[in-house]
Formats: C-alpha cells, sequence, structure tokens
C-alpha cells in the first residue's frame, strides 16, 4: 500500500533553542555568569544580545523546580540599555519561541544546556562540573580563574576546546560566527493592474518589460532573485518564479510566500511598478541594512511611512508576518510600522514613485 504524507514539507527555521546562536556558561557561581555575560554583550554593540537565566528566586518556593517547572529570566542588551522577560518554560518548543529579535544567547549553563557552552572554572563549582556531562561535552572555550584544572574535569573536555582568558576572547568567537542572514531578491510582479487597465509589469519604460527591469536590477545585489506571481498569472519567463502559496493577500501574501520558501533568508523586495528606482538607490539600503532589526525600509515623504515594497526584510519578519496575519491584518507598512525597523531617510526617495493610473505612466515617462 502506498503511503501518504499527510503533512507539507515545510523548511524549518535553523535556531537553537533560544536564538539563532547559544552559547552556554558554567562552572562559575551564577552571579559571576551574568557578570561575564553582560561584559561580553558590552563588547558586541552591534548585535542584540539575549542572557538567559534561571529566575532564581522561583526556586525558593517549593512549588517549583529546575526540572519539573523552570522559570527563565532573559535579559536582552540593546545599544540604550537592557530589558528584562520573565518566562515558564515547560518544553523544548516554548524554548524557540521565547524571543526571536536577538541575534544570540548567552545562557547560564548552571540551569540550562546549550549547544555550545564555556566553561568559566571557578574551584568553588568543582563538585557541580563533574555532574554536568553534557555541558562538558559541548564546551567550545574554556576560562581558568584557578590555572588549576583538574586532569579529570580535563579528561571530559573536547580536544579542540580553546583555553581563553577573557571577555574579549568570547565576544570574537560570538562575532565569528554571527553571519548576516544571505539576500535573497523578490520582484513582486502579481498585482492585477485594475487601476491600470493594463499589466503594470509588462510596460517597456527601460527597453524591456518592467518586471525583467527590476529583475536585473537587483540581481547584481542579491544571491538568487525570484520573480513572485500569482498562480493564474499567464506570462513567459526565464526566471525563477515563486507562486503566491497565500492566497488574495496581495504582496502581503507574496512575501509570506517566499519566506515560506527559504525562512532562514533575507529578501531584499522591491515592487515591479517602481520604474524611478535605479542601482544606487537599491546600494543604498543595502548599505544601511541592519540584520539586528526586522527590517530596513526607506521613509516614504509622500505616506510619512516606512515602505514596505523597497524593503529588506530579514528572517525574524517571517513570525511577525504570521501574527499579523492571524490578528486578521495583511498590511506590510503595518508591521513595519509596529515593530524595530532600521528606517532610512533618503535624499533621492522620489524614486518611490509607483505606477497605479495611466496619468503616473504618462508623468513617468516625460520624467524618464
Amino acid at each position: 500500500m502506498k503511503k501518504h504524507n499527510k503533512h507539507a514539507k515545510l523548511e524549518r527555521l535553523q535556531v537553537d533553542d533560544f536564538s539563532a546562536f547559544d552559547l552556554g556558561i558554567y562552572g562559575a557561581p551564577c552571579g559571576a555568569i551574568a557578570d561575564l555575560a553582560t561584559e561580553v554583550a558590552g563588547l558586541l554593540p552591534s548585535l542584540r544580545i539575549g542572557y538567559v537565566d534561571a529566575d532564581h528566586a522561583a526556586f525558593d518556593n517549593p512549588e517549583y523546580s529546575n526540572r519539573r517547572n523552570p522559570v527563565l529570566a532573559m535579559e536582552v542588551s540593546l545599544q540604550e540599555g537592557f530589558y528584562s522577560r520573565h518566562h515558564s518554560i515547560n518544553d523544548d518548543h516554548q524554548r524557540k519561541t521565547i524571543d526571536r529579535s536577538i541575534d544570540a544567547a548567552i545562557i547560564n549553563s548552571n540551569h540550562f544546556e546549550a549547544k555550545r557552552t564555556v566553561l568559566f572554572y571557578h574551584p568553588a563549582k568543582e563538585k557541580s562540573v563533574r555532574k554536568r556531562a553534557a555541558q562538558l561535552a559541548s564546551t567550545v572555550l574554556v576560562i581558568d580563574k584557578s590555572e588549576s584544572l583538574p586532569e579529570d574535569i580535563q579528561s571530559q573536555l573536547p580536544s579542540d576546546a580553546k583555553f581563553i582568558k577573557n571577555a574579549q576572547e568570547i565576544a570574537a568567537y560570538i562575532s565569528e560566527r554571527h553571519q548576516p542572514p544571505a539576500l535573497l531578491g523578490l520582484v513582486l510582479a502579481g498585482g492585477k493592474s485594475q487601476r491600470m487597465g493594463q499589466d503594470k509589469t509588462l510596460l517597456n519604460l527601460h527597453g524591456k518589460p518592467q518586471f525583467a527591469y527590476m529583475t536585473d536590477l537587483i540581481n547584481a545585489s542579491a544571491e538568487t532573485v525570484y520573480l513572485s506571481k500569482r498562480a493564474d498569472q499567464q506570462f513567459e519567463t526565464s526566471y525563477q518564479t515563486i507562486e503566491d502559496s497565500f492566497l488574495d493577500l496581495g504582496p502581503f501574501g507574496a512575501i509570506l510566500s517566499a519566506f515560506r520558501k527559504h525562512p532562514n533568508q533575507a529578501w531584499l523586495v522591491v515592487a515591479a511598478d517602481l520604474p524611478m528606482v535605479d542601482e544606487a538607490f537599491i546600494q543604498e539600503l543595502i548599505e544601511q541594512r541592519n540584520t539586528s532589526r526586522l527590517a530596513t525600509a526607506f521613509l516614504n515623504p509622500v505616506t510619512g511611512f516606512p515602505d514596505p515594497l523597497c524593503t529588506i526584510w530579514e528572517p525574524r519578519a517571517y513570525e511577525q508576518l504570521l501574527y499579523w496575519l492571524s490578528q486578521g491584518y495583511s498590511c506590510p507598512r503595518k508591521v513595519l510600522i509596529n515593530n524595530d525597523i532600521q528606517l532610512v531617510t533618503s535624499t533621492r526617495a522620489d524614486k518611490l514613485f509607483n505606477l497605479n493610473t495611466p496619468d503616473d505612466l504618462e508623468e513617468v515617462k516625460g520624467l524618464l
């Protein structure tokens, strides 16, 4: 009998337990670990670093235990300071949905295991360290405060564990391994052009159809460029395409469909009906990209709001777009307005002029 798969096979986000990159610290008193994490975060001002710890006050309550109902306190380092969040963690899935706004998490691995760890060895925690087989096996860095690490502990460390001296070397380790998500391109060409009365993507204003002009334009800036289209849309093209899998949602659905295909990459999203956009304008956006924000967008001087149709959307935007959809909203601008984004004010923002009506078309022909 043929076996049928009942569930769609989806590409999943590549994340550790608490962030895209987790690094645990164990082997020292919790206060010393917190101080070290704060120092490391201060050395990485361009990244958002989360500090994950147990809520130690909860352990004074006999109703709680570290095993049955751990309570997590997360502090996230921002350039303007720290903020804290508290969560009750009952299963592994909850860990993966805590806070996707951070780039890396430093974890108190006296309480929580991590994919990779730092042994911050204090002799006072010698017995505790010996019990932590998982943390020892995942150790990548070692700071020995006693400078005399017991041989039996050292023998349990991976052979490639590196002995270091300070927080600067931990910060360097995180920085070297924090790679910005790859940038893919998405040209929005799935609109119905009802006000124009003809398919805007086929208009020839640069010696080729507008969809081809825009695809070729951003091809130099993105690893791969896709043309976003409706499933019922008929036009021949040799470009790679992504058909809408979130239907009847306009640009919002096109962006979600792109993230569904590649959720671990960032998307440079540009509407095909922006005939004034040129390579220099795209480069201006890319040069000001902030991968620690949800998106990087131009301020549109006409609307006074960020423009969602010439924007770099980071992978963390996928979850937010789905959240807003679940609340009954399908406006990508609303997502930008209500989230922490990098807003770019350009002296060339007139490039955001977009074609909607025959009068717009005549105006653009004159400008070009």
